[in-house]
């Protein structure tokens, strides 16, 4: 939902009242370097117009969440007792409120109203998105006159430290190891840009998205993924155990973004064949990003296809977070004309894929799917069309 009357009406509804702020919080898509952000490595993704948006206002002696997408609400008492939950979307809510409260933010009373139009459970971010709605919120209610907020002279005066904020939430309080990445471009995306974030430093650089005649389409598995299920964890954890094992017998080595193709190779037989599987993936997904950006530079969409199409294969092969349904779906969509590129993105197990189409050749690409068995949207085939969106805004009212 983006009409702020619209927005506006639900939350009277709910509350009796209007709210005093509102926030939105896109989405993201990974356009390359998956996985790589949990070991200090390169990632080039970019901020979408599907969006949450929080709505809130000051409010009695709860804090009461009311999701759309769920259709239910959660209360906590004011004094912090509580803010844990059973309901995984209100475990993202409550670490909000003690994420904050721990930094001093005096959260109170408080009616919120969430919603958006940001699918669930397609890896694109809907959790960290959130998060920073969230936070955006809370501290526009609760610390509204700091200018400190708008020069970065406290912790949770950047977007930076509230990046770290909602990577501490997920991590903390829902059980995900997961990097900064997804919180990071949906507080600095920008229009028509990717970004090139060094997940090593905590810095970017924005990156034109110029490919005439070419769009960018996710296509729904039909499967919806769960990263704290265990499977997410245990990618890290192999990680970390390969960058371990190589930096024994290499101490420059600081972690696998140092590692070039060829230098890996030196060390993998040290490690054993699940941990030197994972160390390829990631070291060739560094590999990939800087060449996407170069590609995108040159506005040369086959190269940037083929990079896709690289990814996806080292993401089954390598870090193994595919599944048959999608390698099938995948085969599929890579074989429709003007298709030039196509791979999973997120964390794995499901979600979505993206690919780089040409324009002419959407309508064949919807086609195809619209005649595939079983498909959880029959009428558009599981098809958005995303591109480069703006990062979190707020508006008070």
């Amino acid at each position: 939902m983006t009409d702020l009357d619209a927005l506006g009406a639900s939350f009277a509804a709910r509350f009796g009242s209007q709210p005093t702020v509102v926030v939105r919080a896109p989405g993201r898509v990974n356009l390359i370097g998956e996985h790589t952000d949990t070991t200090g490595g390169l990632v080039l993704p970019f901020a979408i117009e599907p969006s949450i948006w929080v709505a809130a206002a000051p409010a009695g002696n709860t804090i009461t969440a009311y999701s759309e997408a769920m259709d239910h609400t959660i209360e906590w008492p004011v004094d912090g007792s509580r803010t844990t939950t059973p309901h995984r979307w209100g475990q993202y809510v409550g670490g909000v409120i003690a994420e904050l409260r721990a930094e001093g933010i005096p959260v109170s009373g408080t009616s919120l109203w969430i919603g958006g139009d940001l699918p669930i459970g397609r890896g694109l971010a809907s959790s960290a998105a959130l998060c920073v709605a969230m936070i955006q919120a809370l501290l526009r209610l609760y610390r509204p006159s700091d200018h400190r907020l708008e020069t970065g002279a406290t912790r949770l005066g950047t977007r930076l430290e509230m990046a770290h904020l909602v990577q501490r939430v997920e991590r903390d309080h829902v059980g995900t190891p997961c990097g900064l990445m997804d919180p990071y471009v949906c507080l600095f995306g920008r229009r028509d840009h990717a970004l090139l974030l060094d997940c090593r430093t905590d810095t970017h650089e924005y990156v034109p998205m110029t490919l005439p005649g070419f769009r960018w389409m996710l296509i729904d598995t039909g499967i919806t993924h769960e990263l704290a299920s265990g499977a997410y964890a245990q990618r890290v954890a192999e990680c970390n155990a390969a960058t371990e094992a190589i930096t024994k017998i290499a101490p420059g080595v600081r972690s696998l973004r140092d590692l070039t193709p060829q230098t890996l190779e030196r060390y993998a037989p040290h490690l054993n064949t699940v941990l030197a599987r994972r160390a390829r993936h990631i070291v060739s997904e560094n590999e990939r990003v800087r060449r996407s950006v170069a590609a995108l530079g040159s506005s040369d969409a086959d190269r940037v296809g083929a990079c896709l199409e690289e990814g996806h294969r080292s993401l089954c092969d390598q870090f193994e977070v595919s599944t048959p349904e999608i390698e099938q779906l995948q085969k599929i969509v890579s074989r429709v004309p003007g298709v030039v590129g196509v791979r999973l993105v997120g964390g794995g197990f499901g979600g979505s894929l993206l690919a780089l189409v040409r324009r002419q050749n959407v309508s064949d690409l919807r086609a195809m799917l619209m005649k595939l068995p079983s498909r959880a949207h029959p009428h558009e085939g599981g098809l958005l069309e995303v591109g480069p969106a703006a990062g979190a805004v707020w508006w008070a009212r």
